[in-house]
C-alpha cells in the first residue's frame, strides 16, 4: 500500500513511486485535478531535489502536472510544461519516437485553444512528417496530428487556393482511417465531420 512508504525519507526513492500511486489515485479520471496538481507537484519537487537521475519519471509528472492545469483552466502554465516536454522528449527520444509525436501533438492542442495558431501551424507540418517516417502512415497519432493540421488550416484560410492543403489531407486520410477502425470509431466520426468542414468552406469561395 502507498501509505507504507509514503513516511519514509525524502531521499528514499520508493517515498517518490508511492506518491506517484497517491497522485494517480486522486486523479481518478480527471475528477480532481487540484489535490491531484498538488500530489504531482510535491513529488516533482522531490525528483528535483534528489532523483535528477530519472528524467524520464519527471517528464511524466510533468505531463500529469499539465494535464491538470489545462483542467484547472491554467492553460498558460500548462503550455509551459508541454514545451518543455516536447524539447525533452525530442532530445532524448528523437523527432520520430511515438512519444515525442504525442508530446507534439499535446503542445499543438495547447497552442492552438491559446490562439497561437500560426505557431501550431508551423509545428504541425513538422510533426506530421515526422510521425509519417517514424510510425507510418496508418498509426493512430499520424491520423490525429493530420485531422489537426487539417482543421487548423480549414479555421484560418482566407482563400480557396489555402484550402487545398486541409481537402488534401482529408482525402488521403478519411478512407484510411474508416478501413483501420471501423465506421464507429470517434476519430472517423471526426474526420467525417472535419470533411464536411473542408467541403463548406471551399465552398464559400469562389470557384
Amino acid at each position: 500500500c502507498w501509505k507504507t512508504y509514503l513516511g519514509r525519507l525524502e531521499t528514499d526513492e520508493s517515498r517518490c513511486v508511492a506518491m506517484g500511486t497517491l497522485g494517480t489515485a486522486v486523479w481518478n479520471g480527471g475528477d480532481r485535478p487540484e489535490e491531484a496538481l498538488r500530489v504531482f507537484e510535491a513529488n516533482l519537487a522531490l525528483r528535483r531535489r534528489y532523483f535528477l537521475h530519472d528524467e524520464e519519471g519527471m517528464l511524466r509528472l510533468q505531463s500529469n502536472c499539465a494535464r491538470c492545469l489545462h483542467l484547472l483552466g491554467r492553460h498558460d502554465e500548462a503550455q509551459l510544461f508541454e514545451r518543455e516536454l516536447y524539447r525533452k522528449w525530442r532530445a532524448a527520444l528523437g523527432a520520430t519516437h511515438e512519444i515525442t509525436i504525442l508530446a507534439a501533438i499535446n503542445l499543438v492542442e495547447s497552442l492552438a485553444e491559446g490562439e497561437a495558431t500560426s505557431e501550431a501551424l508551423t509545428l504541425l507540418r513538422r510533426v506530421l512528417p515526422d510521425a509519417q517516417r517514424g510510425l507510418g502512415e496508418r498509426h493512430n497519432l499520424t491520423f490525429r496530428a493530420a485531422g489537426l493540421l487539417a482543421d487548423l488550416v480549414t479555421q484560418t484560410a482566407t482563400s480557396r487556393e489555402q484550402m487545398g492543403e486541409a481537402n488534401a489531407l482529408v482525402q488521403k486520410y478519411f478512407e484510411t482511417v474508416r478501413h483501420v477502425f471501423g465506421s464507429g470509431h470517434p476519430l472517423v466520426q471526426s474526420f467525417l465531420n472535419l470533411s464536411e468542414q473542408v467541403r463548406a468552406k471551399l465552398a464559400s469561395f469562389p470557384a
